[in-house]
């Protein structure tokens, strides 16, 4: 009947709402499901949004931003006036975000400088002054009064220095930190090799293999058995934190798994340890008597 919306042309919120609960912990099964998703309900803006800021996670940004300007068509069309009003709401959220992550991926600061400052409402207050302060340094708006800022990232970002790094990652270093709290605090095991494990990761930073969380910084993940430990227990991972698209470090710390998440093996840097042959009942006995000589 003309007027009347069918809204399972549009949607279908049980297969949406299980794409979602893997969007945090399993994004590349997660991509999967919602590639399925939008091609029965190619219409659906609300997932195709998610989609979209899942690829900039994943930085497949030119695949992101293809969704992105979809999501803009869609929308000129009129296909949101499907949504519900809280929908609706999360949806021109969504836009905002995945518009300041792809010109934060893309490096067109001014842009961004200026969509915060028409959309402020949109971004916690944190984000705020971190996007604000990167986006000046990078504009050369930064004046002394900023410089004065004792904020150890804030800091870097205009005054990188690798030695403020691996001061920053002592807190992590039980040999560097003995009052520190193993049950509240991710800790590399005793004997990690902070500087020797970093010249090692320089060789994979920058890559393709990481994840783009925030807006200016790149996650690296790495495999190294019995690394450290974090509230879990022991592990054999941890993470390398950079500005994006460089080898700047910011901070590095175990990490609990890497399950579904883009991860570098280190674990040929280990120590190569001597193989002790296990002994039968009847080599012993001809070892205790001298047997076979």
């Amino acid at each position: 009947m003309k007027g009347k919306i069918n809204k399972k042309e549009y949607f279908n919120e049980l297969e949406f709402q299980n794409a979602m609960r893997l969007f945090s912990n399993n994004h590349l099964i997660a991509k999967e499901r919602f590639e399925n998703y939008i091609e029965k309900y190619p219409h659906d803006c609300c997932a195709r949004i998610y989609y979209t800021l899942l690829l900039i996670l994943l930085c497949e940004f030119d695949k992101a931003e293809t969704e992105y300007n979809v999501c803009i068509q869609e929308a000129e069309n009129g296909k949101y006036n499907k949504l519900s009003i809280k929908k609706l709401r999360k949806f021109k959220h969504n836009l905002i975000i995945a518009q300041a992550k792809l010109l934060s991926a893309r490096h067109k600061y001014q842009e961004l400088f200026e969509l915060l400052k028409n959309n402020k409402e949109h971004f916690e207050a944190i984000e705020q002054n971190y996007i604000y302060y990167f986006c000046s340094i990078k504009l050369n708006y930064i004046n002394e009064d900023c410089k004065r800022i004792k904020s150890y990232r804030f800091k870097q970002c205009y005054d990188y220095s690798i030695d403020a790094f691996f001061e920053h990652v002592k807190k992590h270093q039980v040999d560097c930190n003995e009052e520190i709290e193993l049950d509240k605090t991710s800790t590399f095991v005793s004997g990690f090799d902070t500087k020797k494990i970093i010249e090692e990761v320089k060789k994979y930073v920058p890559s393709n293999d990481r994840l783009f969380k925030g807006y200016f910084e790149d996650i690296y993940y790495f495999r190294y058995d019995n690394c450290g430990h974090t509230k879990y227990g022991l592990t054999d991972y941890f993470k390398v934190i950079c500005f994006h698209d460089t080898n700047q470090f910011i901070t590095m710390c175990p990490v609990r798994d890497c399950n579904n998440i883009p991860c570098i093996d280190l674990n040929y840097l280990q120590p190569q340890t001597t193989q002790v042959k296990r002994l039968g009942q009847i080599d012993k006995f001809n070892k205790r008597f001298k047997m076979g000589d």
